[in-house]
């Protein structure tokens, strides 16, 4: 279990990297060990020959072994978002290699090797989100180069060798501070008014981004007839006569689902990182303090020294605030951090009890804690604690979930799930936390535990057994009123829709997000591969058909439900992805902030330091990013740098409660604030996700009934 591991590099035996083998659509064989904790290069794969596609992505390696040009047969590598500080000479011997992923490392220009000119197959190379200013001038032999990205660099002006590649069609150069760019830190960029589907650049160009297609997210714009040597020769500071003339889509650049015509992107406003793993993260939904964030941590301890000695498991609550009113700096600041056992799930009450916010943990101790959230002398806010019970000795409480999910008032209860297989039912009543019964649910750790937010006597819960049991606390929890084997691994998620009645989300380690009518637990209604195992689930708190997945070593999803609940099942698509993070993805949450007003974005970069980690001065680290990997992820940002979603009109100055939301408008949209967390990397990210339904295909969209 992942929670039980010491927090350091995994190391891979050459049994493991054999079965992490599997064959791509187009008959090759790939080496997938990404996002795997590794710390250290492998040396074991030297001795696998029967693979020509090496996945090393979202690791923690900092160097490549001398050795590395001995993966002579290889044809596509992938190291983006690890620790590289340079690169091997020997990677020269690659000569099939064509495809080549290096961003988001720590990469200097004097880390780039001569050799890298020798890779003469290349048709694809990244090294977008690095510290390079200059290139080797060897790159001129890159004859079979075709897309080459180089954002988020330190690059002044371009080399002059890129006119000379003959083959070099795309070119991504976003957000490096070219000489063209800066003047009193405003960019120069004239457009003349002209039809939609024609643009023209005058005087300099201020970014590539609006001619070329962005690689690293994969997305496709055409050239039609812009002069690519004319184009780079202005972009590196040259003159070149005449006007660059070339055709891109007003709209910018998406990534659009084949059965929805969804234009969705996400959007990192901050990072925060919680020096201790983080496991769980909770908006709160109480009125008046949606602006509330708490994040948990879980840290293991192995005892040194001494044989068989017990592990020390160690924890910390962060209580944040986010203001999205400042449009300079990060949004989020931190109001205290509170030193605990470790923790493994926090909830808040759905409703206030006595006027105030009260929040729940599962602790590493068995005890189920609850805070309450106070004002402080200076107006801000900070948790205080409110009662304490032991669950058990000698476990760990794992999930907890409130029985206020519908914002009912009148019975708040709390079911919470232990190591044991226990299940508690426990009552909050006069600020006295009671204890109302106990049973032994599954026979290894139960990990999660949820109510119907319909029926509050409904109870559900999941367990390392691989099943799914449900409970009516009316006639007693002696016998489950069903038991499910549908999910073949240990079921670790639950979630009863609030906006739906009967309908029930569960999650699992078999990758498996299944819909249930709880009427009908013989059969899911729906069941949808996640690529990663499902360790949280959160339904929208205003939207019934989305659902939020926190899929371990597939990042964190956005599933759109309504298709699959209403017509005919099936699996669920995923409009949206947010792959930031590079480690298990652990804790999200939904957050009901409005966000009609843009979203405050990251400060401008500063000078580039060895670590790009702040831990205490204000705890902010600027997401260099743009997505590696194929994703949803694009952005745009006013001169002010502040965040803007295209097809969004502009904002109002009156806020309005909940996501800005148009289910039947002619322009249906969504913006939605949210939080995640990832595990060994022991971060939290702040992000928005805005998505809009593309009016052209608005007929498309109605005959399939899926809307948002």
């Amino acid at each position: 279990m992942p929670k039980g591991k010491e927090v350091k590099g995994n190391k891979i035996t050459l049994k493991i990297a054999k079965k992490e083998i599997r064959m791509t659509p187009d008959g090759h064989r790939r080496l997938t060990l990404s996002n795997m904790g590794i710390t250290i290069f492998p040396k074991c794969l030297l001795k696998l020959t029967n693979f020509d596609e090496l996945d090393l992505s979202r690791n923690l390696i900092r160097k490549l072994p001398d050795s590395f040009g001995n993966f002579s047969s290889l044809r596509w590598l992938d190291l983006h978002s690890n620790k590289l500080e340079s690169v091997p000479e020997s990677i020269g011997n690659l000569v099939v290699l064509s495809h080549l992923n290096l961003s988001n490392n720590f990469l200097t220009s004097g880390g780039l090797p001569s050799t890298l000119g020798s890779l003469i197959s290349l048709k694809c190379l990244n090294l977008g989100m690095n510290k390079l200013d200059n290139l080797p001038p060897t790159l001129v032999a890159l004859g079979s180069l075709q897309e080459f990205c180089l954002f988020d660099n330190l690059f002044i002006n371009l080399p002059d060798f890129l006119h000379i590649l003959q083959n070099l069609t795309k070119l991504n150069t976003k957000r490096n501070p070219l000489s063209y760019v800066q003047e009193d830190g405003e960019t120069l960029l004239q457009k003349k008014s002209k039809p939609e589907e024609e643009m023209y650049l005058e005087e300099e160009v201020a970014e590539a981004e609006v001619a070329w297609e962005d690689i690293a997210c994969q997305m496709s714009v055409s050239l039609m007839s812009c002069d690519l040597s004319s184009l780079l020769s202005r972009l590196s500071g040259t003159s070149a006569p005449g006007r660059t003339t070339f055709s891109a889509p007003a709209q910018g650049c998406y990534a659009e689902q084949a059965v929805m015509a969804w234009k969705s992107r996400t959007r990192s406003l901050q990072v925060f990182d919680t020096e201790l793993s983080a496991d769980t993260v909770e908006w709160c939904p109480v009125s008046q303090c949606h602006n509330i964030l708490v994040c948990g941590n879980y840290q293991l301890h192995k005892g040194v020294g001494v044989e068989d000695a017990t592990p020390r498991r160690t924890g910390r609550l962060y209580l944040f605030d986010f203001r999205r009113e400042e449009s300079v700096g990060p949004p989020l600041t931190e109001l205290q951090r509170i030193d605990t056992a470790a923790i493994l799930d926090l909830k808040w009450c759905h409703v206030p009890v006595s006027g105030k916010a009260v929040l729940g943990a599962a602790a590493a101790t068995g005890e189920l804690q609850l805070y309450i959230l106070s004002d402080s002398q200076d107006g801000s806010h900070s948790l205080q604690t409110l009662r304490s019970l032991e669950v058990g000795a000698d476990r760990l409480a794992l999930s907890l979930d409130w029985s206020t999910g519908r914002m009912d008032s009148s019975d708040v209860r709390i079911v919470c799930s232990d190591s044991a297989g226990c299940v508690s039912v426990l009552s909050l009543a006069e600020g006295a936390l009671t204890s109302i019964s106990q049973w032994k649910a599954h026979n290894f750790e139960a990990w999660i535990s949820a109510f119907s937010y319909w029926n509050t006597q409904l109870v559900y819960s999941g367990g390392d057994d691989c099943k799914l049991k449900g409970w009516d606390l009316r006639v007693g929890p002696s016998c489950p009123t069903f038991t499910s084997k549908r999910h073949s691994m240990g079921v670790c998620s639950i979630h009863s829709n609030p906006h739906r009645e009967h309908i029930l989300a569960t999650g699992s380690y078999d990758e498996q997000v299944l819909l249930w009518d709880g009427r009908n637990m013989q059969q899911p209604l729906s069941e949808s591969a996640m690529g990663g195992g499902v360790w949280r689930l959160k339904w929208h708190p205003t939207n019934q058909d989305l659902l939020l997945a926190a899929c371990m070593h597939n990042n964190f999803q956005i599933l759109h439900c309504r298709q699959a609940l209403e017509a005919s099942g099936g699996a669920c698509p995923v409009v949206a992805s947010y792959i930031l993070h590079n480690s298990l993805a652990y804790g999200a949450d939904w957050s009901r902030l409005s966000l009609e007003q843009p979203a405050p974005s990251s400060p401008p970069p500063a000078e580039p330091k060895e670590s790009l980690i702040e831990t205490r001065g204000g705890g902010h680290l600027r997401i260099q990013y743009e997505s590696p990997t194929a994703s949803f992820d694009t952005s745009l940002e006013d001169d002010a740098g502040r965040y803007i979603p295209e097809d969004i009109e502009a904002p109002s100055s009156t806020p309005t409660a909940g996501p800005t939301l148009n289910p039947d408008g002619d322009v249906p949209s969504l913006s939605c604030l949210l939080a995640s967390c990832s595990f060994y990397d022991h971060m939290m990210h702040v992000w928005r996700w805005d998505c809009t339904i593309d009016e052209a295909n608005k007929e498309t969209e109605q005959q399939t009934s899926v809307k948002l």
